[in-house]
């Protein structure tokens, strides 16, 4: 069929009335109902005053409150003044608040928010000794009433019924949150914060299917927060946390449990796969400079369980595992270490328990089982054994984290190797010293830092097995010197038997063992009585040892019976030297650092006893002589040339 143009031109224009008809009505409708919205929306002003004011126990002013229907329905909030006790503002601000609302509802004159919008919000916590509060608002106090009001229409507006909310979702735009710990005196400040979150309320009960935060701590740390299932019930106070993740740049955290904001108590459980602790010391440094320092790497996972109870600090149980774990201190270079740690007690004094520890020091592998409490001033280790340098070591140690950090320690050693220790501590007397520590037993104290070595003051006694001193003959070195005695003809080193000459053409000197006490201060070894015994020649000392090895000692060596009687037979001088036992002793210095030892016989001794001896005897024997061997006294100048 075809229609004639005259018949479509009617029906174009009737349709453009009839269009144009409906878009008025439809923008009458829409100024209608954004009239009646606002009206609504007016009436139930000082009901949301009076909800937000029982909520903080403290006057809310809402000012600017305006309704928007197109494109949609919406409304907003310019200003919202929280008031304190004094009637001034309080540290409690909203920037805007802007609501989505039901339209449907609305016309019905109910108020149901689907969607709320929260900008740049600004908030004290304060905790002191009365508890936790809102800075600006007294906990507890009960809201202010709110004045009667009346609608635009003249009508009462009844203050006292709650709102039925039904929020699905909360925005929370750029807010700023302060802790201010007023009993510990710090700040912590939660910057930049936004929130996105699903809301469900349904009677006293208010549920958040998910929620995303992210925030800036401290103004330096980027933080993000996660969780699904959070529940809150009001009228018991109940909080129950499905899931919650915590995302950091060191690595996840992860939550769950319950807790009651009526009791105060909760049961938590943390865990994390691995955090890195490179980037853990990086972000925590402001709070725990001391991990920073030590520039950690590593990993680090856990599983705790955290409990809240009244009136008590956090109590905190479950493993800690160490992953690799290196760190760096003054003479200290820690590597792969591995740890399960086990963890009791709480915040406030916490225990730990680490079985089988493996690490490297300084290159040296190590086993360490250990005991240890943390408290905020002090880290207590009622039991430290360490395997490793052939031995074991027991050192019950107490760390002091006040300003400076000190250290007391009183260890106990078996089997140890000298060599191993001076390598992973002093490696420049690995090449002087050898043997091993049979037993050792001390008590020290010290402060930590740079100066560790040189602050280190306390006692102990040391006895050693198969010992050396590396690069030095010792006796061969004293017997060498001696050859100013007077009737001596050349060195007493021409006069050890051939028998007993490899006592004295070796590089080293050995020692069977070693026993002294001694002090140590200032980085100075005090040596009180040192006894050395070998085949060859027996040692007593006392004197100096610095922690770089260099040594000045005065000593007498005293030479084993067999060396002396055959020296003995082809020097009269030596038999005129020779003390108890038939020893041949001889004072002596020490001075230096092994291999380049100075070793100096105490030649005006060995004069004034010895050499007097020698030429008593030999003035004894001429007068003898001339006497035709019937002189009773053999030393019949004794007195006689004032000797």
């Amino acid at each position: 069929m075809v229609f004639p143009l005259s018949f479509i031109a009617s029906m174009k224009k009737k349709l453009l009335i009839a269009l144009g008809a409906v878009t008025t009505i439809l923008v009458m409708s829409i100024v209608v109902i954004g009239f009646k919205a606002n009206a609504i929306v007016a009436s139930f002003k000082p009901q949301i005053e009076e909800q937000l004011s029982k909520a903080l126990g403290t006057k809310v002013s809402l000012s600017n409150l305006s309704v928007s229907v197109f494109p949609s329905a919406k409304l907003s909030v310019e200003d919202v003044q929280v008031l304190n006790a004094a009637g001034t503002t309080s540290s409690l601000s909203v920037g805007a608040l802007k609501a989505a609302l039901s339209l449907s509802a609305l016309l019905s004159k109910k108020l149901a928010i689907t969607e709320l919008e929260i900008a740049q919000p600004r908030i004290t916590i304060v905790k002191d000794s009365t508890g936790v509060s809102i800075s600006g608002i007294t906990p507890g106090a009960p809201a202010p009433q709110q004045p009667k009001t009346t609608a635009p229409n003249g009508s009462a507006v009844a203050t006292g019924e709650s709102l039925a909310l039904d929020i699905d979702r909360i925005v929370v735009t750029n807010g700023d949150i302060r802790f201010d710990d007023r009993t510990t005196k710090r700040i912590t400040s939660l910057s930049k914060v936004n929130l996105d979150a699903g809301v469900s309320m349904e009677g006293s009960q208010t549920s958040i299917p998910s929620a995303n935060i992210s925030l800036v701590l401290d103004g330096k740390t980027p933080l993000s927060l996660s969780g699904k299932d959070i529940i809150f019930n009001k009228s018991t106070g109940g909080l129950a946390i499905t899931s919650m993740k915590l995302t950091t740049r060191a690595g996840d955290i992860s939550a769950n449990g319950t807790h009651s904001v009526t009791t105060q108590a909760g049961a938590f459980t943390l865990t994390s796969s691995g955090l890195d602790l490179a980037k853990l010391a990086s972000l925590t440094k402001d709070i725990s400079p001391t991990l920073d320092q030590f520039k950690t790497n590593g990993s680090l996972a856990f599983t705790l369980s955290v409990t809240t109870t009244p009136n008590a600090p956090l109590a905190v149980s479950g493993p800690i595992s160490l992953g690799s774990v290196s760190a760096e201190a003054p003479g200290a270079q820690i590597r792969d270490l591995t740890a399960t740690i086990q963890t009791g007690g709480n915040v406030q004094n916490i225990s730990l328990g680490a079985s089988a520890a493996s690490l490297k020091l300084n290159g040296t592998p190590l086993m360490v089982d250990t005991q240890a409490n943390i408290t905020p001033t002090s880290v207590v280790l009622s039991s430290l054994t360490i395997k490793g340098f052939g031995g074991e070591i027991k050192a019950p140690t107490t760390l002091g984290l006040g300003t400076p950090q000190t250290f007391s320690s009183q260890p106990v050693m078996k089997g140890l190797s000298i060599a191993e220790i001076s390598k992973t501590f002093q490696p420049t007397l690995a090449d002087v010293v050898t043997g091993t520590i049979a037993t050792f037993e001390g008590s020290f104290t010290g402060t930590l830092g740079t100066n560790l070595a040189n602050s280190v003051s306390g006692s102990g006694a040391l006895f050693v097995k198969d010992g050396a001193l590396k690069g030095v003959n010792l006796p061969n070195l004293v017997l060498s010197k001696i050859t100013n005695i007077p009737l001596l003809e050349g060195s007493l080193r021409n006069y050890i038997a051939p028998e007993h000459q490899k006592y004295f053409d070796t590089r080293d000197t050995a020692l069977k063992q070693v026993s002294c006490g001694f002090r140590i201060q200032s980085g100075t070894i005090s040596i009180n009585t040192l006894e050395a015994q070998s085949d060859a020649f027996n040692l007593t000392s006392n004197g100096t040892v610095k922690l770089d090895g260099e040594l000045k000692l005065s000593s007498t060596i005293a030479f084993a019976p067999d060396i002396s009687a055959s020296m003995a037979k082809r020097s009269k001088t030596v038999t005129s030297m020779l003390v108890g036992e038939g020893r041949l002793a001889i004072p002596i210095l020490i001075q230096g650092k092994s291999p380049l030892l100075l070793v100096v016989p105490d030649i005006t001794k060995l004069v004034q006893g010895a050499g007097v001896k020698a030429l008593e005897q030999k003035a004894g024997d001429a007068l003898n002589k001339l006497l035709g061997g019937k002189g009773k006294d053999k030393q019949p100048l004794k007195g006689l040339l004032g000797f």
